[in-house]
Order: structure tokens, then sequence, then C-alpha cells
């Protein structure tokens, strides 16, 4: 989706995602709608918030890249420890429905950052580079048309390789830092 939005676009849309499911989800009585807009509508806005954060990152350090991306991964972990004990001090005052209102107005903060996401000019080497890695696959007409999803990728072994490790790792991923307050 960033390739076919732009970062700036992306991230904006995945905070409002992520947001519109917290606020939704402060108002739900049962649990199917609770995981219909927590998990998935919040969950889909974060992806894209993160996905574009993280690529717009890679295209605007080009020098100093590694430790651009060490910075970047490691505040996603200094934000899981901080917002595990703001939850727990959210939840013991406000309960579970002031705590998802709160933290649907924290969600709204990559919005405002997201609006600093400039457009970078792209090489003629990367474009180039993008030329040569299309196959005559790719010209399917129905593959035009949702080649914007990046469903290419699944044809890459390393990428599925490592999109499955990754989500069986984020299946436990967040059980300490939620007991951690416990």
């Amino acid at each position: 989706m960033c390739d076919h939005l732009g970062y700036r676009i992306t991230a904006i849309l995945g905070s409002i995602l992520s947001a519109v499911g917290l606020a939704i989800s402060s108002f739900v009585t049962s649990f199917p709608l609770l995981y219909l807009t927590y998990s998935l509508i919040m969950g889909l806005g974060l992806g894209l918030t993160f996905n574009a954060s993280v690529l717009v990152v890679l295209k605007y350090f080009i020098k100093w890249r590694a430790i651009a991306v060490g910075i970047t991964f490691s505040s996603v972990c200094l934000g899981t420890l901080t917002i595990t004990q703001a939850t727990s001090a959210l939840l013991k005052k406000y309960a579970l429905q002031g705590t998802l209102r709160a933290m649907s107005i924290l969600a709204c903060l990559p919005l405002i950052v997201s609006c600093a996401f400039c457009p970078i000019a792209v090489v003629s080497d990367e474009i180039d580079q993008m030329e040569c890695i299309r196959t005559e696959e790719n010209k399917c007409k129905l593959w035009t048309k949702i080649r914007w999803l990046g469903l290419d990728l699944f044809n890459v072994w390393n990428f599925v390789v490592f999109t499955m490790s990754v989500i069986v790792m984020s299946l436990g991923y967040y059980v300490p830092s939620v007991h951690m307050v416990s």
C-alpha cells in the first residue's frame, strides 16, 4: 500500500483506523464485536502505521540506515514497556471503556507525526531495478489490478519463511508484557 498510496497517506490511514477501532471498542458490549473492532480494525491500522514508519526510515536514511532502523525498532520495544504501565494505571482509574477511549486519543499521535513524511524522489537506478524484477506473470490483467497489494512477495521463499516466523513469534510476544504488571 505504501507504494500505491505513499508513506504519508498509508500512515495517516493506519492511524485513523487504529483510533477508530479503539474508540468503537470502548462502546462494544460483546466479545465477537470486540474481536472485530479491537483485533481486526485496530490491528490493521497499527500494521499500516508500523509498516509505513519502518519503510519511510529505510527511504530517508541511506548512509546511516542500520543505526536508524535500530533506533526505530528499539523505540518499539520501549513503547511496549511503557504502554504496559500506562494501560495498567488507566485500567485502575478509568476501567476498560475509559482506557480504550484514552488509548484512542493516544493512537492519533502517529497521525500528527506522519504528516512529516515528505516524498522523496526515486533514483532512476531504483526504477530500472524494479523493472528488471518484474516477470511475465505480472503482466496478467488480473495481476496488474491487484499488484498494489504486494502479493507478488509470496513468490519469494525467503519472505514467506520470514513472515511465518514473525507470525509465530507474535503469538507469544505480548504475553510477557501484559502479565508483567500482575
